[in-house]
């Protein structure tokens, strides 16, 4: 027993990879069974990065330096990154939108601030610089798209503000949403209804003011998690990498309670991180339930994602308490109290069961409702390889030449994140690493990967698998960050100079084109789905529920004009069917819009929750023999002729 013990502590790293090779292995046969994205790309992934650990555990090497730039690149950089952001108001402003010039130009400006934090000489480097960079150029990301949009980006923001938001500004009291169950986490809508009577604003203003500017800078707090596992320099290179992410992005676009929620989740992981680390007081335990409690006041989903984090460290602090996992390295120098630690994720537990007890939804608690969800799901649907909307991108329904490759582009950013957090989870298990903090965030992103990536494989879609992918990015960005800051220590200097330079060039913009960081307008527009709305579409919605013959019968449109029509216009809009000719069935009220003639808008296809993208022109939705019902040049709404 001793003498396994001691082995593990001796080379926990290099067992761990022998482990994912094997694993790896394994996996690489499911690709004769499904050809979905993950399925085919993560198990290769895995395999390359255990193989390239396992070469520099034996690999007979003397640690290296990146090397650094002299004064003039660092005042030409730092020129050429303001220059950069300007020109991009520029763009903005000449284009009307996030067009793909100005996606692609945030790149550069990301790719040389990463440059910037790697290479800048020792006496020129400012951290506070260069996280001034960063959030000025995650501001105009962000902010472009808000205002460039008509409305809100998104659909599920209509419901929140349109919709409950304004229920309790027009009643003063929570009272106005008692039978929806944000009224047990309602902190979101509360702060937005607070900024709209204190700063006399709409409330679409009050929102991009208050949450909005959070989404912008809330990533900061990434640095101060990252210090404590690498140097400055990588620490601001960590928040580069976390502020371009597709997923972060995407909920500094569509701002709901995911958004908030992602806010607070980041405090918690560095409250905990400093309970880890340093020799934690009251305060700094308090700090973790503050946040954690603060996630649970604001949205379901987020609070069962820290429960996952609060329990990774649990589980992290049991491990090296009964030296299951070996104190050495960091680990030997300061132990936590798993006394505190557990009480702390007990005392969120039962004020997470408590508040989901008292959440109502559709007459019953919310706990009660998501167990009868979970035995539906397994009774009807869930299976192996059942791959319910497996593909990460509405182009998997996409027709055309570009069809095929356009998830693997959406993609991109994801898959070397993660090969990066592969290789630095080896790297954190090393025994000079070893830690509860990094045993910590290693759990938490196997856990939460379960939920987002592994159960949907099974058909099981109950915990809203794409909620869960932002706040996994931030485990990963710190683990990847110290895989790759152990890689440049450990290559020949040229071949890491290689592989960051080119790292650095393709991560910002492949994560900034992706689709989930493009719902405002998507770069591949004849493959990804449109989540915001022209003036005249939303013109339309405002009209539709006033000249519909048929009041209490379904509108039917494309996807996702229907949810907008649901949500904001307050009429059950559904998907048009198409028949086995792929043409579309004459049904009741039908609407029109100039996007499904030229954009990727989605139809039923008959079969369960099936969808497919296609194109259609007005007369094909609206043939001459129906009655025309609206028309304002971009959107017509027609009906089938009776009588």
């Amino acid at each position: 027993m001793k003498h396994t013990h001691d082995l593990l502590s001796r080379q926990l790293d290099v067992l761990a990879a022998a482990v994912g090779l094997i694993l790896a292995f394994l996996l690489f046969f499911l690709r004769f069974y499904s050809s979905q994205i993950y399925i085919t790309t993560i198990p290769v992934l895995l395999g390359v990065a255990c193989l390239l650990y396992l070469f520099i555990a034996w690999y007979d090497r003397q640690e290296t330096e990146l090397p650094r730039l002299g004064v003039a690149f660092t005042k030409l950089s730092v020129a050429a990154v303001a220059v950069g952001i300007a020109g991009l108001l520029l763009i903005a402003l000449q284009a009307g939108t996030r067009t793909p010039l100005f996606l692609l130009s945030s790149g550069v400006v990301a790719s040389l601030i990463l440059f910037q934090a790697l290479f800048t000489d020792e006496a020129e480097f400012r951290p506070w610089l260069l996280l001034a960079e960063i959030t000025a150029l995650a501001v105009v990301v962000r902010f472009v798209g808000l205002y460039t949009t008509p409305g809100f980006i998104g659909i599920d923001s209509w419901t929140h503000i349109g919709e409950y938001a304004a229920s309790i500004l027009r009643a003063g009291s929570l009272s106005a949403i008692s039978d929806v169950k944000y009224v047990a986490a309602p902190l979101y809508h509360l702060l937005v209804v607070v900024a709209t009577e204190f700063l006399g604003v709409s409330m679409r203003q009050a929102l991009f003011l208050t949450v909005g500017t959070v989404m912008s800078v809330f990533f900061l707090l990434v640095y101060s998690i990252a210090r404590f596992f690498v140097t400055p320099r990588w620490a601001v290179f960590a928040v580069g990498l976390f502020a371009v992410g597709d997923h972060i992005v995407r909920w500094g676009l569509h701002l709901i309670p995911t958004s908030l929620g992602l806010a607070l989740f980041l405090g918690v992981v560095y409250a905990l991180v400093r309970v880890f680390h340093l020799d934690a007081t009251a305060r700094d335990y308090a700090a973790v339930l503050f946040f954690g409690i603060g996630v649970i006041l604001t949205h379901q989903v987020s609070a069962f994602v820290t429960l996952v984090l609060l329990l990774s460290a649990g589980v992290a602090t049991l491990l090296f308490a009964f030296d299951v996992m070996p104190r050495t390295g960091w680990s030997s120098v300061r132990a936590t109290d798993p006394k505190k630690l557990l009480g702390v994720v007990g005392v969120y537990t039962v004020a997470l069961a408590v508040n989901w007890m008292l959440t109502p939804i559709s007459g019953t608690s919310f706990v009660t409702r998501m167990l009868v969800l979970v035995q539906v799901t397994l009774a009807r649907s869930a299976g192996f390889l059942n791959l319910a909307g497996g593909s990460s991108s509405a182009a998997a329904g996409a027709q055309g030449p570009l069809a095929p490759y356009i998830p693997y582009i959406n993609e991109l950013g994801f898959f070397l994140l993660f090969f990066l957090t592969v290789f630095g989870s080896l790297v954190v298990l090393n025994r000079n690493r070893l830690r509860e903090s990094g045993v910590t965030l290693i759990v938490a992103t196997v856990g939460m990967m379960v939920f987002a990536y592994i159960l949907p494989v099974f058909g099981i879609r109950t915990f809203l698998p794409g909620r869960w992918i932002a706040f996994m990015y931030v485990p990963m960005v710190v683990i990847g960050t110290v895989g790759l800051y152990a890689l440049s220590r450990n290559l020949p200097s040229r071949g890491i100079v290689a592989a960051v330079v080119v790292f650095a060039l393709v991560f910002p913009g492949a994560m900034l084109v992706a689709d989930k960081a493009t719902i405002d307008d998507p770069v591949f527009d004849n493959y990804t789905p449109r989540y915001s709305n022209t003036e005249s579409e939303l013109a339309a919605i405002n009209t539709i529920q006033a000249t519909n013959p048929s009041p209490s019968a379904p509108i039917y449109t494309d996807h996702p004009y229907r949810a907008m029509i649901t949500r904001a216009g307050g009429h059950l809009a559904v998907p048009i069917e198409l028949n086995d000719r792929g043409e579309p069935v004459a049904q009741g009220v039908t609407v029109y819009r100039e996007y499904q003639s030229s954009g990727a808008s989605m139809y039923a296809t008959g079969e369960g929750d099936a969808v497919v993208i296609r194109d259609f022109s007005a007369r094909e939705i609206c043939p001459s023999d129906q009655n025309l019902l609206y028309d304002n040049g971009d959107v017509l709404m027609c009906s089938v002729a009776t009588g």
